[in-house]
């Protein structure tokens, strides 16, 4: 996640881009200049806490789901 974020927020920035308060970009590298010149590398990296931090319930919510429905089958499978 921490390789593929910088991509993910490069899509970001361009899928908002042109939007009221946003800037506009003509491309990848267009948003990549940018967030370098403007925030520098660590640029690339604002706002992963709480990506991280959204994976927690999800995979909480992934092992619940496993055991209710292992639990589930085996009372009903011989």
């Amino acid at each position: 996640q921490i390789v593929a974020y910088p991509l993910q927020l490069v899509r970001t920035k361009l899928q908002s881009s042109g939007l009221p308060g946003k800037p506009v970009f003509n491309g990848i590298g267009d948003c990549v200049t940018y967030v370098l010149k403007d925030e520098g590398v660590s640029g690339f990296y604002r706002g992963i806490g709480p990506n991280f931090a959204k994976g927690i319930p999800a995979v909480a919510i992934g092992y619940v789901a496993y055991e209710k429905s292992r639990d589930f089958f085996e009372k009903i499978l011989p």
